[in-house]
C-alpha cells in the first residue's frame, strides 16, 4: 500500500490535479522509464501519443535485442511499427 501512496502523490501536480502517467514516469521514475521503455510506451499508446509511443516501443525492442530476448523484441518492434502505421499521412 505504501508504494501506491508514493505513486498517487507523484501523480498529482502542485495544485492537486492529476498529471498524465507519462509525465509522472518521465519525471519521478526516470530511471525505471529508461530501463523499461515499454512501460512508458504503453502509457503513451493509451494516451494517443503515437509518435512518442512508436519511438519508445522501438527502444524497448532494441533493449530486448541486447538481452537476446528475441520474441520480446519482435513484439515491441511490432507494436512500434503499428504505431507508425497509425500516424496520419502527410502531404507531399
Amino acid at each position: 500500500m505504501q508504494g501506491r501512496g508514493l505513486w498517487h502523490t507523484a501523480a498529482r501536480t502542485q495544485t492537486g490535479a492529476p498529471r498524465p502517467y507519462r509525465e509522472v514516469l518521465q519525471s519521478q521514475f526516470a530511471e525505471i522509464a529508461q530501463r523499461q521503455p515499454e512501460l512508458l510506451a504503453r502509457h503513451c499508446t493509451e494516451a494517443g501519443l503515437i509518435e512518442k509511443a512508436a519511438g519508445l516501443w522501438c527502444e524497448a525492442g532494441r533493449q530486448s535485442l541486447t538481452r537476446s530476448a528475441f520474441i520480446e523484441a519482435v513484439a515491441h518492434f511490432t507494436r512500434g511499427l503499428s504505431q507508425f502505421e497509425a500516424l496520419p499521412a502527410t502531404a507531399p
